[in-house]
């Protein structure tokens, strides 16, 4: 199995000969390119051998449709691609799963926690997904992924859209006005903000901060995000447990993995 972790970063992959490495890639070597031909993905993928497997799973940033197609990717200019096609072109024999990058996150987390839970990726923008009592990831109506990125939240951060604010470019700001470590710290209380009102929304059980702002960052973020978050609560909300992914970066690819490997099976 072949997967993909496609974000604004870049592009991370790592090839499966065996299930045994799902829940933690240990011992797997990730590539990262930072600069993949985004024109032309799958003839680039084809040309570099990573096209070779049954299954392929594939964990983007931005709007998922139907497990194949990406109707919409900034970083890489895609509109309405129809990304599994492509790929199936050149690999026929392949079975190929595309999931939004928020929602493998979430998948990398099911049976680990209570549910309802909810999964907030931090990184070079911000990615969200929840699921139901029974770990199911929920979608609106028109079964394509949340975001919430382009919420407006209450910051002098120079941008104010959520994505940004608590994506790396807010955290960037921070640290260039404040210092490296007082940055951090006075991210945390954004986020904090952020998640009360995410919460009063969703109500879950459990939040799990993933993603690389999270990898980089906890130890500074951790104190102020709790503290803010007890001050904006509502009153009546039920303090959800929030942890951080034991999955460091590799959130995406674990969940990506294990969501392949199910449909793959139902399939057959």
């Amino acid at each position: 199995m072949q997967i993909f972790d496609i974000g604004g970063s870049g592009v991370k992959t790592v090839n499966l000969t065996s299930h045994e490495g799902i829940e933690s890639l240990d011992g797997q070597e990730v590539a990262f390119f930072p600069k993949p031909d985004w024109a032309n993905f799958a003839e680039w993928a084809n040309e570099l051998g990573l096209l070779e497997s049954d299954l392929i799973g594939i964990a983007c940033a931005g709007f998922i449709e139907n497990n194949q197609n990406v109707k919409l990717f900034r970083v890489g200019r895609w509109v309405d691609k129809p990304l599994a096609k492509e790929i199936i072109d050149l690999s026929p024999s392949s079975s190929v799963y595309i999931l939004n990058d928020a929602e493998a996150h979430l998948t990398a987390h099911a049976g680990m926690y209570d549910s309802p839970c909810m999964s907030i990726s931090l990184g070079t923008s911000l990615g969200f997904s929840i699921g139901d009592k029974t770990g199911k990831i929920i979608r609106p109506p028109d079964n394509v992924n949340f975001d919430v990125g382009e919420l407006s939240i209450p910051t002098r951060a120079s941008n104010n859209k959520a994505w940004w604010a608590v994506g790396s470019g807010g955290l960037s700001e921070l640290e260039k006005d404040l210092g490296e470590e007082q940055g951090k710290i006075q991210f945390g209380y954004r986020l904090g903000a952020f998640l009360a009102g995410m919460c009063s929304i969703f109500r879950p059980k459990t939040v799990v901060l993933s993603g690389g702002i999270t990898h980089n960052a906890w130890d500074k973020f951790e104190p102020t995000m709790r503290s803010e978050f007890a001050i904006q609560k509502p009153d009546w909300l039920k303090t959800p447990q929030i942890s951080r992914s034991p999955y460091s970066r590799n959130a995406a690819l674990i969940g990506i993995a294990k969501y392949a490997t199910v449909l793959d099976g139902s399939a057959t």
